[in-house]
């Protein structure tokens, strides 16, 4: 059934069925239950600029050091889109606009894709990405397929966060629990923390 899938599609979706996981570097961050990944390309950035600390706020205080002036920082929420995430996502551009004084923007996933998907990615490396991704709560069956909606969206994230490090992007994924309103909650806090 993944054969009748576009080739890059289909590749990330068997892949993601072997491992439910993206393999890149990844790191638990210690003691929130969620977890940050980074471009193998960029150890020196978010994985070497955390130290030892290997929390949350560790990764998210690195992926702050990145930003340069003239850059810009980019939300890219693979998750519901609905009101309570719009605004969750809005409060972290915001914090980052106001304490680094670079433009902002947020976006789902993977929607975004079709449109300032295609700078992030084909543009100047001007961009520092933070991808939040998440296990959902409930999970629908692709009709007549071997997967669900769940890991075609994890799919589609995967590769966009494949590409993004292949090009040497500066991005950061952090995985939220399927409680994604506490997760953004504590997400939030913890950029918050990380601009301090």
């Amino acid at each position: 059934m993944i054969d009748k899938l576009p080739e890059p599609l289909a590749q990330a979706v068997k892949a993601t069925l072997e491992d439910r996981q993206f393999n890149v570097g990844v790191s638990r961050a210690a003691g929130c239950g969620h977890q940050a990944f980074h471009g193998r390309q960029k150890r020196r950035g978010a994985e070497a600029g955390r130290g030892k600390d290997a929390t949350l706020g560790g990764y998210l205080r690195a992926h702050r050091g990145r930003l340069k002036p003239g850059d810009y920082f980019a939300v890219l929420g693979y998750i519901q889109m609905n009101d309570a995430h719009q605004s969750r996502l809005q409060a972290i551009r915001h914090a980052v606009r106001d304490k680094r004084h670079v433009a902002t923007c947020p976006g789902f996933g993977p929607r975004f894709q079709h449109s300032t998907g295609q700078a992030y990615k084909g543009g100047p490396n001007s961009g520092v990405f933070l991808q939040i991704t998440c296990d959902d709560a409930a999970d629908v069956p692709v009709p007549e397929q071997e997967y669900t909606f769940g890991i075609v969206k994890a799919a589609q994230a995967r590769g966009d966060f494949q590409v993004l490090a292949e090009r040497n992007r500066r991005a950061l994924r952090v995985h939220l629990r399927p409680d994604i309103a506490a997760g953004l909650d504590q997400l939030q806090r913890a950029i918050q923390q990380a601009l301090a």
